[in-house]
């Protein structure tokens, strides 16, 4: 009876809870001890071990990242036509369009600038959401692969872009803005997916441009926190001194 009784005990209290009354004679304790499993006072201990044995997830740290391969803008044909002008004048040379897709190279020392006018592309919801925007990047990482697998692991979403024919296809994740970010090697180009214009351009003279050093991001203030959370943790960068600057249209805090 007194087993039956336990049993029922069990099944209607939850742990944590305990049964109002007079408290236990050594007596009765001794007896209700008798009546539980013999290893039960050992299966506790052997599970507080297991426990603490219990290593939490250590993912690989992130890979340091080497500065800009390029930048892609998404526009429609009008203002590529005016991007194009602005880039030719600061130097940049016209140097490949796309094999497959509506989308010209612009080079000048180690920068590589992409204007992607693609009609029914990725790049152009993006501008008919936005307006000119940079829809793409690349970033230099050691080992690209494993920097976009990473990245995956950590919940950040993968991106695979549409290819033709001997298109190269390069690890990239989506940004919490929805710019793919695309992980490449030092000293990677983009000349494999490029054929030269015809007619050829003529070549601008260089206006001393070597490379991209930084990119600004215009974010709403309740985005911040998903972006720093992004660069820190993905991309492993740490933020730079913060600054509340004076504008026409409000306070603006920089990062």
């Amino acid at each position: 009876l007194w087993l039956k009784l336990l049993e029922t005990e069990g099944a209607l209290i939850t742990d944590g809870l305990h049964v109002l009354g007079r408290p236990m004679t050594d007596t009765q304790r001794a007896e209700y001890l008798a009546l539980m499993p013999d290893d039960a006072e050992a299966r506790a201990p052997a599970a507080t071990r297991a426990l603490q044995r219990l290593d939490l997830a250590a993912p690989p740290g992130a890979q340091p990242l080497g500065g800009f391969s390029f930048i892609e803008f998404g526009v429609d044909e009008a203002t590529g036509q005016a991007l194009a002008s602005t880039f030719t004048a600061l130097g940049f040379a016209h140097t490949g369009r796309h094999r497959s897709k509506a989308v010209d190279l612009y080079c000048q020392g180690d920068i590589q600038f992409v204007i992607n006018t693609q009609p029914g592309s990725e790049a152009r919801q993006r501008f008919d959401e936005l307006g000119p925007s940079v829809c793409a990047m690349g970033l230099v990482a050691p080992d690209p692969v494993q920097a976009a697998n990473r990245a995956a692991a950590l919940l950040s979403a993968r991106h695979v872009s549409p290819l033709g024919p001997n298109e190269l296809q390069l690890p990239a994740i989506i940004s919490p803005g929805g710019a793919v970010v695309h992980f490449v090697h030092a000293g990677s180009t983009l000349d494999a997916d490029f054929v030269a214009p015809v007619p050829r351009a003529p070549v601008p003279q260089a206006g001393g441009l070597t490379h991209v050093d930084h990119m600004a991001l215009a974010l709403a203030h309740d985005q911040l926190d998903t972006w720093t959370l992004f660069a820190q943790s993905i991309l492993g960068l740490s933020a730079g001194e913060s600054l509340e600057l004076a504008d026409p249209f409000g306070l603006v805090r920089s990062c």
